[in-house]
């Protein structure tokens, strides 16, 4: 193994000095500590970050003894904090051509080097603990799943029968579950999976799995933390649960997915039906669906009020606006408010709903009707989309789909601090920002 010095990425503070792992884009690591001979394994702790870092665990970043490994997202740090691997494919397409499609792709394509690194150098520190941060959606419970059974096979030996059918089933779940995911990969992986009965079947039922799942992961993203502004958001969720009819559903949902995830990490993961049995626990459990049920019932509320409005008590504006940075380039914007973490959901099912809208046989001429327009016309502005989903009470979120190119990652990237995926045909963004920060960088175009 060898360390080359990596271009200092902008979120890490001017003197915190980060080494890469050679062929594995996204692994940045920063390990001090000495060697000490230990014949006793490290404890696993496993919590959620989200490109931040957890406030509440300032003191074990600052301890030497305990291990951080943060995948599929990365954070600013203080230059006290020691003992650090991030592990996040969003670097990759910071400074590679080819990024990494999804967190766990990255992972088992390297997953070879990562277990030389943990015993080669991790191992020989003798850390009391290891922390591992994942991101809390899908291609980040999947990671921590990767981590899992790298940690088992460095520090218990344990040995995976039929380990590459394993990964390669994790693989394409993973992909299947990040919002980047590339066809071409996903058919790759089925190639490499001798169980399946029917690969082009196994595809179409696989996507239908993960969808559920992700709707879940979507409903609690808001609300991970313990910080005021996800304890505000969870009386938010708890309000609409209840208007719904499913009162307490997101503390059932909560509680009954952590017992599920905290059952698979408590013992040696060596079998693709341990990880087809987690998911089909979460799609399964009755109070999951409930709040699954509760997040579809609020998306096609709010997707009604800009393709149907007829259907709906309140039709609402839609604009088209320009950023002040990228002139040549409309997008549609729709504003909406919702607790979830829906905006990306809405701007696809906006999309999908003007493909295939049905025209109203019978109009009021008082209504407003969708296909009072040219919907020919109408449709060009789907080509790029932007969702800001106003939070009253904290940072409100933007997310952007841009089918032709990549301003709209540039648009999160370079103006709001955010993030997303890109490649050659297209791209998307994501970012938390104040609403007013947003409104400064816009101009607006039409009013729809």
């Amino acid at each position: 193994m060898e360390d080359v010095c990596a271009v200092r990425l902008n979120f890490f503070s001017e003197n915190f000095q980060c080494k890469e792992l050679r062929n594995i884009g996204g692994c940045l690591v920063n390990l001090k500590k000495s060697n000490k001979e230990s014949n006793i394994n490290p404890f696993y702790f496993w919590e959620i970050s989200s490109f931040t870092k957890p406030n509440h665990f300032s003191d074990q970043f600052k301890n030497e003894n305990i291990l951080k490994v943060i995948v599929d997202n990365s954070f600013s740090l203080d230059e006290s904090d020691k003992e650090i691997i991030f592990l996040d494919h969003h670097l990759t397409e910071e400074f590679y051509d080819t990024p990494y499609s999804s967190n766990t792709r990255m992972l088992i394509e390297s997953y070879d080097q990562i277990v030389s690194l943990f015993k080669q150098v991790i191992k020989e520190k003798g850390y009391e603990k290891i922390l591992t941060l994942y991101h809390n959606d899908g291609d980040g419970i999947m990671s921590a799943i990767i981590m899992k059974m790298i940690y088992q096979e460095v520090f218990e030996d344990v040995i995976i029968p039929n380990k590459n059918e394993l990964l390669y089933t994790i693989k394409l779940i993973g992909d299947t579950f990040d919002v980047s995911k590339n066809v071409d990969d996903i058919l790759d992986d089925l190639d490499g999976i001798s169980l399946l009965n029917d690969g082009d079947i196994f595809k179409k039922k696989i996507t239908t799995i993960t969808k559920g799942a992700a709707s879940f992961f979507k409903t609690i993203k808001t609300c991970c933390f313990e910080d005021g502004e996800s304890l505000l958001i969870k009386e938010q969720i708890d309000e609409l649960t209840k208007s719904y009819g499913k009162e307490n559903a997101l503390q059932k949902a909560k509680s009954r997915f952590e017992k599920y995830f905290s059952s698979l990490l408590d013992r040696p993961i060596i079998n693709v039906v341990q990880i087809t049995t987690f998911l089909n626990l979460i799609n399964s459990d009755k109070h999951i669906n409930d709040l699954i049920s509760v997040y579809n019932m609020e998306k096609e509320r709010i997707v009604k009020q800009f393709v149907y409005p007829e259907d709906s008590d309140c039709a609402v504006f839609d604009v088209i606006i320009r950023f002040n940075k990228f002139p040549k380039d409309l997008f549609r914007l729709f504003v909406i408010s919702s607790p979830f973490d829906l905006a990306r959901s809405v701007s696809w099912s906006v999309a999908g709903k003007m493909n295939y809208y049905k025209k109203s046989p019978y109009k009021s001429n008082w209504a407003f009707y969708l296909d009072d327009y040219d919907l020919k016309d109408m449709k060009k502005y789907n080509n790029r989309r932007c969702v800001l989903n106003v939070n009253p009470f904290g940072k409100s979120k933007l997310s952007l789909d841009d089918t032709k190119g990549d301003t709209g990652y540039k648009v999160a990237k370079e103006l709001f601090n955010g993030g997303g995926h890109k490649n050659e045909k297209d791209s998307i963004g994501s970012a938390e920002l104040d609403e007013s920060d947003f409104y400064r960088e816009i101009e607006i175009i039409e009013l729809l």
